[in-house]
């Protein structure tokens, strides 16, 4: 089965759209420019953020949101601290992704910017401080999480052993989070999820993720078709091992490659083709510090405002509108959780 057929990659926007067709303009609204009341208390409630900058180089690090690590300065900054490199320069403007998981909650956070460096170190030993300057903020729907099963000790799930490669953890793997970059170099990071091994390894060089139903916004396919540059980091329920891709990718429309993908006999339309250029395994302290996979630090739905207000409040405001098209907000939601393939 060949990987390279051309005639099945989406090149275009347009032939993008032929097979998505456009979304609904008014979801445009749900991206705010700051941190909002909303964001901050899912933040609050949030244990851990992934981190990735266009220099995919860097990785994609996960932060510890309940510690000194991540600090909010005010709606528009927040300052982190990381690992030094010194293979690394200086981070000068470097524009940076951000999604944030509260552990028992499907929907997440996404945060862009520029990120800069307090002050240049090169002793590995010193922790980085950086400063992360938002320029969009927005929630992110929980279908990820939901078809992953993430936070469901009913799932079950095989946790790969401390000497399992990274092809065996990525096929024990149920969740993902996808970076990538328009042509400017402005990141976005991403969820992707499915039960355990929807990424597939069509040779040893190209895995394969599906493309399932979403808001039709296609901002992470927009970008691949206009920057090749991919990064991903893989997680699995009960594992602190965390593995990292960097590679380039296609959007494929081959049925050939896409029909072993299908589930409750729907073959995804599109899937994302990766030619993997690197992959790096590691294990995560804040994973294991922040104890994410421990039911008793799950959070309650109860803790947070419904994700349908939430959403609706962005899109429309506080005001008479935003309460009569909460209802409705309500119901698209509803149906989309009730078909997620």
């Amino acid at each position: 089965m060949s990987v390279t057929n051309n005639s099945e990659i989406i090149t275009t926007e347009v032939a993008l759209r032929k097979i998505l067709t456009s979304y609904p303009k008014i979801l445009d609204k749900r991206i705010q420019p700051r941190l909002d009341n909303y964001s901050i208390e899912l933040i609050t409630q949030a244990s851990v953020a992934a981190l990735t900058f266009s220099d995919l180089t860097l990785g994609m690090p996960f932060l510890n949101l309940k510690s000194e690590q991540f600090i909010i300065d005010n709606l528009s900054t927040i300052s982190i601290t990381i690992p030094s490199d010194p293979a690394h320069s200086e981070i000068i403007n470097l524009p940076f992704s951000l999604y944030i998981l509260v552990p028992g909650i499907g929907h997440g956070l996404r945060i862009n910017g520029k990120a800069s460096q307090i002050k240049p170190t090169h002793n590995k030993d010193v922790e980085a401080k950086i400063v992360l300057t938002i320029n969009s903020v927005y929630l992110h729907c929980a279908r990820a999480i939901t078809r992953a099963g993430l936070w469901e000790s009913r799932i079950k799930t095989i946790i790969p052993t401390m000497d399992a490669t990274a092809k065996e953890v990525i096929e024990s793997s149920p969740y993902l989070l996808l970076s990538t970059q328009n042509s400017m170099g402005n990141t976005e990071l991403s969820p992707r999820g499915d039960p355990a091994g929807f990424v597939k390894f069509i040779d040893k060089n190209h895995v394969l993720i599906p493309e399932r139903p979403g808001n039709k916004i296609a901002v992470s396919l927009t970008n691949i078709i206009n920057n090749p540059a991919v990064g991903l980091s893989f997680l699995t329920p009960g594992s602190n091992q965390i593995i990292y891709l960097e590679g380039n990718a296609h959007i494929t429309a081959d049925q050939a490659l896409l029909s072993p993908l299908a589930i409750k006999e729907k073959i995804p339309k599109l899937g994302i083709l990766i030619a993997i250029n690197k992959i790096s395994s590691h294990h995560s302290i804040t994973l294991e510090s922040t104890k994410i996979w421990h039911k008793d630090n799950h959070i309650s739905s109860t803790s947070l405002t419904p994700f349908s207000k939430a959403l609706t409040a962005h899109i429309q405001g506080e005001g008479l509108l935003a309460k009569l098209s909460h209802p409705i907000m309500s119901g698209v939601i509803k149906h989309d959780m009730n078909n997620l393939y």
